[in-house]
């Protein structure tokens, strides 16, 4: 067997194994924070303000693991990374089945967000780097379709186990809890097991330093990223709160499904294909379709706020979040450099994270104080989308001219 042969057969596997890991990661615990809010005021006895807080503080969190991430990844490298940072997901449900008391329910949101930001930092950059250089589009887009899928799959099966074991009131609302829990933590073992069959040979890399934290930021190439990202997470934090108020003023709690499964359905719908295609048109044409498809959205639910159009917008928004998710992960493939790319991807979750976190406080916000309505603010943020559209058309451009041009692929080692 030819070296060449040997090399594909090795990258391919790894690839297998962490859309595996991540799969099943997505399918366990990740899909447990669509009920987390009435979870945690149940097990902790606090109001759902209190609990929306332990929930916001996943997100919040990244920036401060952020400043450290440099240090933590110089130790424990790509393999450790993941897999301890995958355990975390696990240990996540663990502690939140004992979670009895609010000190115990914010420990467990922080050591979520340090194994959020970390697993996105980690997992994406070494997709990208044993992916073929032109492929990184359909790669990207096969790494995001298994969790998207998983997660998808997650939160229809954990409901139906809420649904058809729990009830409304205790103890039988505890049973379902628990039920429900146990069986998150059992799925998201089998992607930590996964993750420990990982063969990845460790990269050069300089000392850590303080500043590599900003690295997103230092980058032409790098700010880009960051503010694709955080206008993508804009759309999540919008989905997770607004929309749910807006259902919920319109009384049709039992329509509540009707804008997660969409939103996930939208991603799972065209992660593949927009790698695929952004492989074959270039980056910023998929981000820029999916930006215009965004601003339409949230402009149509401004104006039409009935059941049909919000979850036809989550649907449209989950497509956008695809779009451009995908082809922003094959972005960093092309312009980074591949020794500093986990840097860029932890700069670009942490500021996303820090963005779906501010949307969920700062979108009801508006609300109130644009006359109770939330026309004024979803149509802000569609100009906002807008801009972004006429942003993701003009990178390619700019970064070119601004001499980012994309490094001299690797060694092959296609996939």
């Amino acid at each position: 067997m030819s070296d060449n042969h040997q090399a594909e057969q090795s990258s391919r596997t790894q690839v297998l194994l962490l859309c595996g890991s991540f799969f099943f990661l997505f399918l366990g615990v990740a899909a447990v924070q669509q009920f987390l809010v009435p979870i945690l005021s149940a097990r902790a006895h606090i109001e759902k303000t209190a609990a929306s807080s332990i929930f916001a503080l996943v997100y919040f969190s990244g920036p401060l693991w952020l400043a450290l991430y440099a240090y933590y990844f110089s130790v424990l490298r790509e393999k450790w990374s993941i897999v301890l940072a995958g355990f975390t997901y696990t240990l996540f449900g663990v502690l939140i089945y004992f979670a009895h008391d609010y000190r115990l329910a914010m420990l467990a949101a922080l050591v979520w967000g340090w194994g959020g930001e970390t697993l996105w930092a980690t997992g994406p950059a070494q997709v990208l780097n044993v992916t073929d250089p032109k492929r990184r589009g359909s790669i990207a887009g096969l790494f995001q379709s298994a969790t998207y899928s998983g997660q998808m799959l997650g939160v229809i099966l954990l409901g139906a186990i809420m649904a058809r074991v729990g009830g409304v009131q205790a103890p039988a609302l505890q049973h379902g809890h628990d039920v429900m829990l146990l069986t998150a933590v059992g799925i998201s073992l089998i992607g930590n097991i996964l993750s420990l069959f990982l063969r990845v040979k460790p990269k050069e890399a300089a000392p850590p330093r303080l500043g590599d934290a900003l690295m997103a930021l230092k980058r032409t190439a790098g700010r880009y990223m960051v503010l694709l990202s955080v206008a993508n997470y804009l759309g999540w934090g919008l989905v997770l709160t607004s929309f749910t108020i807006l259902i919920v003023d319109k009384h049709q709690l039992d329509k509540l499904s009707w804008i997660i499964l969409p939103y996930y359905a939208g991603r799972l719908i065209v992660a593949w294909v927009a790698g695929h295609t952004s492989d074959r048109v270039g980056r910023e044409r998929v981000m820029l379709a999916g930006f215009v498809l965004g601003a339409v959205s949230l402009a149509a639910v401004a104006l039409f706020t009935n059941v049909w159009v919000i979850g036809g917008a989550a649907l449209i928004l989950g497509m956008q979040a695809a779009m451009v998710s995908v082809a922003m992960t094959a972005a960093v493939g092309d312009y980074i450099k591949p020794e500093e790319r986990h840097l860029v991807f932890a700069g670009t979750n942490a500021w996303g994270y820090l963005t779906a976190g501010t949307t969920m406080i700062l979108s009801p916000l508006l609300k109130d104080l644009l006359g109770g309505s939330f026309t004024p603010s979803f149509l802000l943020f569609a100009l906002f989308y807008g801009g972004c559209a006429a942003v993701a058309a003009n990178m390619r451009a700019r970064l070119r001219r601004g001499g980012a041009t994309p490094p001299e692929p690797s060694p092959p080692r296609p996939v």
